[in-house]
């Protein structure tokens, strides 16, 4: 987005939005609606690639749009155009230092032992004071927590700790009212409610081909390890390495790990609940020493009501999806 309402001074013409895809192709539609007026925007907020803000401004001159910038004026020449080239250039080296000092800010605040803060403390903490340093337990959510850890070593499965906690009215840590099992999953894995404080555990690595990033785990080697008390534990070493060893089992023994592959070859989306039409997930169930694979909606287990039938075997499956196909072929 090149334009927005801040960046409108007095007595200018109302800017139009543009927007660009992840290949820096116009939209055509806003780009239609620009020439009925000029576009006005920051060269300083379009311009972090001197290479984006070069073809954006040749697809709108080619298009004929006329682009203006609110804080400074360019030749409509070659040597208007090196200039603005040049001051986006400038612009870009500029937010690369900006970079480099947040990073050693980052850095120098590690190394006095203090948190890297976000907007909001970990769920179970408050900040201790202003300077947002350390963690000190919340007298409220800090129970949820042990609740989650001692149902989780007890044999319970994230799906049904979520319904629980749903079921008693208890908000999540962004507010809302049903608990996601990759939620619960997340807080049981978090070594900081052992009261392990680490820094640059996480980094954040851009998807390509889009303007999304992924957070993934750095290796074990460039963590730096924060001094004791920074996070006071909420849980013993003991509980917390219990789970551990049950999400591991788990996760090993998890559909998408089964020796036997080919039996939910309809996972991944393809069956879908009959009654919500919700997508099912491949389950095995036992019960009274009989195992069998199932298909079960995800649905099930996130609030009550939401689905009346919550699964249906595989090889019943298999046999209506063969008579489909037959019925297919027949005609």
């Amino acid at each position: 987005m090149l334009s927005k309402e801040r960046n409108v001074s007095p007595g200018f013409p109302k800017p139009v939005e543009l927007v660009h895809d992840r290949r820096l192709r116009l939209r055509p539609k806003r780009l239609e609606d620009a020439k009925a007026g000029p576009l006005s925007g920051r060269r300083q907020s379009s311009a972090r690639n001197q290479a984006h803000l070069y073809i954006l401004a040749e697809e709108m001159e080619t298009a004929g749009v006329r682009v203006e910038f609110v804080t400074e004026s360019f030749e409509d020449s070659a040597v208007g155009k090196f200039i603005r080239s040049a001051k986006a250039f400038a612009t870009e080296v500029e937010r690369e230092k900006f970079i480099e000092r947040s990073v050693r800010g980052k850095r120098a605040r590690v190394g006095a032992g203090k948190l890297l803060h976000g907007k909001t403390p970990l769920y179970g903490y408050d900040w201790a004071n202003g300077d947002k340093s350390r963690y000190v337990v919340n007298p409220v959510t800090a129970p949820v927590v042990r609740r989650m850890f001692a149902s989780s070593g007890a044999g319970m499965s994230l799906r049904s700790i979520a319904t629980e906690l749903t079921a008693d009215g208890i908000p999540t840590p962004r507010g809302s009212a049903v608990w996601d099992p990759v939620v619960i999953r997340n807080i049981l894995r978090n070594s900081a409610y052992a009261g392990e404080a680490y820094a640059f555990r996480i980094k954040h690595t851009k998807v390509p081909g889009s303007n999304r990033s992924r957070h993934t785990e750095r290796p074990r080697d460039e963590w730096v390890r924060l001094p004791d008390g920074t996070i006071p534990a909420i849980v013993d070493r003991e509980i917390f390495a219990l789970v551990q060893d049950r999400l591991g089992r788990n996760l090993e023994q998890s559909p998408r790990r089964l020796r036997d592959p080919e039996t939910y070859l309809l996972r991944g989306g393809y069956v879908r609940c009959g009654y919500c039409g919700n997508s099912m997930s491949a389950v095995r169930k036992t019960s009274r020493g009989y195992s069998a694979p199932f298909y079960q909606c995800t649905r099930r287990s996130r609030a009550d009501g939401l689905c009346t039938h919550h699964c249906i075997l595989t090889r019943t499956l298999a046999s209506l999806r063969r008579q489909s196909l037959h019925g297919v072929a027949a005609s």
